[in-house]
């Protein structure tokens, strides 16, 4: 087992972390954890092209702002 080998730091918590995409304008996101390498390439492919067809369509307005510094 990696985390109790003797060659890393030693961990006070374990953490999981799961593999999931999400988007800021609202729409629900999704789980990538049983996708193959070539299924999450083919994903980010199509989520980009879809982007690019709609900053690309005068009728949609697209907002980009950065949460972390939008607060003050």
């Amino acid at each position: 087992m990696v985390v109790s080998s003797s060659l890393l730091p030693k961990m006070d918590t374990v953490d999981d972390f799961e593999p999931v995409c999400y988007f800021a304008d609202g729409r629900r996101g999704y789980s990538l954890k049983y996708m193959r390498r070539e299924e999450l390439l083919t994903d980010v492919l199509h989520q980009y092209e879809r982007y690019i067809r709609m900053i690309a369509n005068s009728k949609h307005n697209l907002y980009l702002f950065d949460k972390k510094n939008d607060e003050t």
